[in-house]
């Protein structure tokens, strides 16, 4: 066999091994990733989907009068409720800079203090569980003082839509 075929054979085994090897790495870091939630010199940030270990992270950082950034596309409705409830206990502000959106429309309204950044944008829709759970959210909002016209605009929204608050609404729903 001469020493090019034996290369080759080689550096296709190579390709081979290293191609699986990332693809492997790939599937575990996409399967292990989820939320991130830590602390930064601004305050608790939490980035990504909203669950039960989101909320068990926040619990561990969120401390009284805190700042929580919220950047997440939503998630669960009753890990939201949790997340909802800590901010009002805890008296912490929130603040959007880029996207909250679904269940993290929630969070964002508990907050003492609601904030966003120019490029923020909150959205809102029904969830996808049973009607109550709507009606339960849409209270929720309310109570926390969310703007009528967001809090219809929730409930009339589809779950596989989404209903991007305007700049007004914003707003309103700000202090």
């Amino acid at each position: 066999m001469g020493l090019h075929k034996i290369f080759c054979r080689s550096a296709r085994r190579t390709f081979l091994y290293s191609t699986l090897w990332l693809l492997i790495v790939a599937f575990i870091s996409s399967a292990c990733s989820g939320p991130a939630v830590y602390r930064t010199s601004t305050g608790v940030r939490l980035v990504g989907r909203i669950d039960d270990s989101s909320y068990a992270r926040l619990a561990e950082l969120l401390t009284p009068g805190d700042l929580l950034i919220l950047d997440s596309d939503g998630g669960y409705v009753a890990a939201a409720g949790r997340m909802a409830v800590l901010v009002l206990r805890l008296h912490a502000d929130t603040h959007v800079d880029d996207r909250c959106a679904s269940a993290c429309a929630l969070v964002f309204a508990a907050g003492h203090h609601r904030t966003t950044g120019p490029e923020a944008r909150i959205g809102v829709h029904q969830s996808t569980g049973p009607a109550e759970i709507d009606v339960v959210f849409g209270n929720a909002l309310r109570a926390l003082g969310t703007p009528t016209a967001v809090v219809e605009a929730m409930e009339r929204t589809p779950a596989r839509y989404i209903y991007w608050i305007s700049e007004s609404q914003l707003r309103a729903w700000i202090n």
